[in-house]
């Protein structure tokens, strides 16, 4: 589980710091890699959701 940064943005701008573009795109990395696993959490329950009425409306017909 992640954990919150509350340092203000002018300190978390990863270009202050040595290496800095390596832990930016490092950042990138890890918030891409969190949306594509969010975006597939949400299609997962979509589909648990859509499951039991098609399974209903094949059960009808």
């Amino acid at each position: 589980m992640a954990s919150i940064d509350w340092r203000p943005i002018s300190e978390t701008s990863g270009f202050a710091e040595a290496g800095g573009m390596a832990r930016s795109s490092g950042r990138r990395l890890r918030q891409r890699v969190a949306h594509v696993v969010a975006t597939c959490a949400m299609g997962a329950w979509v589909l648990l959701a859509v499951v039991p009425v098609v399974v209903v409306i094949m059960a009808i017909g």
